[in-house]
């Protein structure tokens, strides 16, 4: 059969389709792929993102129906890393695996078991567990109840303080980097609830 959008004596070029690659665009190819960056709310309906916007005409392709234009993407560069609420569960039972001052991986003592002639000896005062020099234990567990209403990692003592040490080492908190913008958000010593940025 003819077709009329072929020519005589070309030939349509065949292949066999042995795989698809899928993957994540890094954020130089995202912004390469994008019209423009987004630095404001108002931005949000600029006309370079395609239609609707306040023109009704889009500014990159000179389309004015919607169904000529899909849209340009824009990117948001955030000061701050942003954390999908499905995977904050995964991140707090990370957090609960590793030291959060010497970053090795916490190894649970078991009852009744001697302490391992081979184990190096450690300095870190969030892993000794001598009475004297250990700092309590924490636990970072999620709750949906924090100030703001949303979502949150929140950081508690795990064991109680004793009698004598009722008041935490001033520098117990100091791994978590200072977030200025955070308000004071719990009037107990024992539990922080973490910014975004922190």
């Amino acid at each position: 059969m003819d077709n009329e959008f072929c020519e005589e004596g070309l030939e349509v070029p065949s292949g066999i389709l042995t795989g698809i690659s899928l993957g994540i665009s890094t954020d130089t190819e995202k912004e390469k792929l994008s019209v423009m960056e987004i630095g404001a709310v108002s931005e949000v309906t600029n006309p370079r993102l395609g239609l609707p916007n306040p023109t009704n005409e889009c500014s990159s392709c000179g389309a004015k129906d919607r169904k000529a234009c899909e849209g340009h993407f824009g990117f948001i560069k955030f000061p701050f890393t942003i954390l999908h609420p499905y995977f904050l569960s995964d991140i707090a039972k990370l957090l609960n695996s590793i030291c959060p001052k010497c970053k090795t991986i916490r190894k649970e003592r078991q009852k009744g078991a001697g302490s391992s002639r081979k184990e190096q000896p450690r300095v870190c005062k969030y892993c000794v567990r001598n009475p004297a020099q250990w700092y309590p234990r924490m636990r970072f567990k999620l709750s949906s109840k924090d100030l703001s209403g949303k979502t949150a990692i929140i950081v508690e003592i795990d064991e109680k303080l004793s009698k004598k040490n009722k008041k935490l080492p001033d520098d117990y908190w100091g791994f978590i980097p200072f977030d200025a913008q955070q308000e004071e958000n719990s009037v107990k010593p024992n539990r922080k609830v973490l910014s975004c940025k922190q």
